[in-house]
């Protein structure tokens, strides 16, 4: 007597649905691993990505994240930080390293070096402070305009830092810095 004779018609069909399932995943699980410890990354190629909406302006100063605007504009500019999904937290996108300080109003990036914009020139500290001074230029009209119009920006050259000190604490301050940096 075969041990599957006891199963309705549809029994057998979710079992072998099931098995495949489990097939697949390991096959999956498999290369994923083998991907990983072999660092294997696509070389060239098209990158395609489908976004549903309207898009209103491609201007960076005036996205809104959420919007598709803001997801074209992400894949064009980059950020003094960037939200890593895989590790939970913001992570240095432009800026290598960052520190906030213990009461959450100082936030200093170390910027990283030979970072370059599309057409070969080096990104640099005046690249930084040039965006945030347009921010902070009540006649842009950017929506970041509120979320920075009281930071004090400093930028020391001989670390290759900017520290930007907000006036009252803000723990969720460091999302703001993934806003887009512009060339001078």
């Amino acid at each position: 007597m075969h041990i599957f004779s006891k199963f309705a018609r549809w029994e057998k069909v979710l079992l072998l649905i099931a098995s495949l399932l489990i097939i697949i995943g390991t096959i999956g699980f498999i290369i994923d691993a083998f991907h990983e410890k072999y660092d294997i990354k696509p070389q060239g190629g098209t990158y395609s990505e489908s976004i549903h909406g309207r898009v209103g302006t491609l201007d960076p100063f005036y996205v809104i994240p959420g919007t598709p605007d803001f997801e074209i504009i992400s894949l064009m500019f980059s950020g003094l930080v960037r939200y890593d999904a895989n590790k939970g937290e913001f992570v240095g996108d432009i800026a290598d390293t960052y520190e906030v300080s213990d009461d959450f109003t100082q936030y200093t990036f170390h910027i990283r070096d030979n970072m370059k914009w599309h057409d070969g020139d080096p990104v640099t500290l005046s690249d930084i402070s040039y965006t945030f001074e347009l921010i902070q230029n009540e006649d842009i009209n950017s929506p970041w305009y509120d979320t920075f119009k009281n930071t004090e920006v400093s930028v020391d050259e001989g670390n290759n830092t900017i520290t930007f000190v907000i006036p009252q604490s803000d723990r969720l301050f460091i999302q703001a810095f993934s806003l887009f940096i512009v060339p001078k």
